[in-house]
């Protein structure tokens, strides 16, 4: 029973300090773009989309894969970064996208299969 309480405790605190993560990272990106559009607006900062995809295998045309059409990506894939070598937490979805999101490892948010909640 006492295992099961430090698990949990253990599992609360992680998720306590995602969401207070993700508040000081909207809070300062705000800032940010505020403070940056009233200062800089001669200046030309470079535009970054990045496209977090943990399920996908390399078969866009921009990969090289010619049996699935992907016109759009292909043309933003020509104007930007192309990231060619990838890998991933786990074989499957869950631990990857979890540990996406936290940029914690599987291990220390104790996420590795499907059946773990996120």
């Amino acid at each position: 029973m006492k295992k099961i309480l430090k698990c949990n405790r253990m599992k609360s605190d992680v998720v306590l300090k995602y969401i207070l993560s993700i508040g000081v990272l909207l809070l300062l990106m705000t800032a940010c773009s505020n403070h940056g559009s009233q200062r800089n607006k001669g200046n030309k900062q470079p535009n970054i989309l990045f496209i977090p995809i943990d399920d996908l295998r390399p078969e866009l045309g921009c990969y090289g894969a010619t049996t699935i059409k992907t016109p759009h990506i292909d043309r933003l894939a020509k104007k930007g970064v192309v990231f060619t070598r990838a890998y991933c937490q786990q074989a499957v979805c869950n631990p990857s996208r979890a540990s996406l999101l936290t940029g914690m490892r599987p291990d220390a948010i104790q996420v590795w299969d499907l059946k773990n909640k996120f």
